[in-house]
């Protein structure tokens, strides 16, 4: 007569699939708080980039001219001179009113630090606006990061660029 209930193999079978699953969903959820993470600190970038655009409606002489650079296709970029630019905080933001807060999203109750550059573009046409220029770097707990809100020009059309990396140090 047979036993009712099931062998060492099929038990061993059924919690090596559930030990897989388990791992594949852990992997997944891990990526998907980074990716939050991530995008929380993009938004952070966006914040204060705007908060300084706001600053610099008010103090107008912060902004430096920026440089042209050109690439072998014809496209014109525009860049801050790092060393010639005055750097607004993120602290000096907030403490004027432009900025809320700067949380860190990867560890509460702590503010990012960093810095906002602020470019000038002018152009020599005339009814032409100027546009400004930013370079945002945010230093948190454990994620640094530099943003750069440039402008392109190709074929006298003129587009904005987000471009984004990490850096090892802020001052």
């Amino acid at each position: 007569m047979r036993e009712q209930g099931f062998t060492l193999v099929e038990i061993l079978a059924a919690v090596t699939i559930l030990g897989i699953i388990s791992t594949l969903a852990v992997a997944g959820y891990t990526r998907y708080i980074d990716y939050s993470k991530n995008k929380a600190y993009d938004a952070m970038a966006k914040s204060v980039s705007v908060a300084a655009e706001e600053y610099i409606m008010t103090n107008p002489s912060a902004a430096i001219d920026a440089i042209e650079e050109t690439s072998e296709d014809g496209t014109i970029k525009y860049l801050i001179n790092e060393e010639e630019t005055e750097k607004i905080s993120i602290k000096d933001l907030i403490e004027e009113g432009y900025l809320n807060d700067a949380s860190d999203p990867d560890n509460k109750g702590t503010n990012c630090k960093g810095n906002v550059s602020i470019g000038l573009v002018s152009f020599e046409e005339k009814g032409s606006l100027d546009h400004y220029i930013y370079t945002v770097d945010i230093c948190c707990t454990n994620h640094k990061q530099r943003t750069m809100y440039t402008l392109k020009n190709k074929d006298n059309k003129l587009t904005s660029v987000e471009e984004k990396e990490s850096i090892d140090t802020c001052e």
